[in-house]
């Protein structure tokens, strides 16, 4: 099984603040354990304009959300590669201004509606003060 899916969240008190992630899931039938691929240069467009430590910020959220996605899955056999990040304020791109929280929050959404542990078609919610505006799946 394949997908793609792409959650999109909006900040619930920092309201012109949108945050995205677009992420692919494999299942893998020869592992018990999850393969992650986090392109931070590749999934925002922003190749080696941020510093060594936002990279690690943002790679760590990214990661921690799959993890917590995961945590609800029967199987933790996924290979899951981020193929897109991204953030807006008032429809400008910024990246460093929306809180880191909210790509955590969107990959977390992401990998429970793709591994089938949620619907959020049936369920939307969000978590902490991000709410799920809109989830697709290809």
């Amino acid at each position: 099984m394949s997908n793609v899916i792409r959650v999109d969240l909006s900040h619930t008190e920092l309201t012109t603040f949108r945050a995205w992630v677009i992420v692919h899931m494999e299942s893998i039938s020869d592992s018990t354990k999850p393969n992650f691929d986090v392109d931070i240069d590749a999934a925002t467009g922003y190749s080696g304009e941020f510093s060594k430590a936002v990279m690690q910020v943002l790679n760590s959220e990214v990661q921690a959300g799959m993890l917590m996605g995961l945590k609800k899955a029967k199987s933790k056999a996924w290979k899951i590669s981020l193929r897109s990040l991204g953030a807006k304020k008032d429809n400008a791109p910024a990246m460093l201004e929306v809180p880191s929280d909210g790509f955590a929050v969107a990959a977390s959404l992401a990998v429970a509606h793709g591994s089938g542990a949620e619907d959020l078609e049936k369920d939307p919610h969000g978590a902490y003060a991000w709410r799920l505006d809109s989830i697709e799946i290809k």
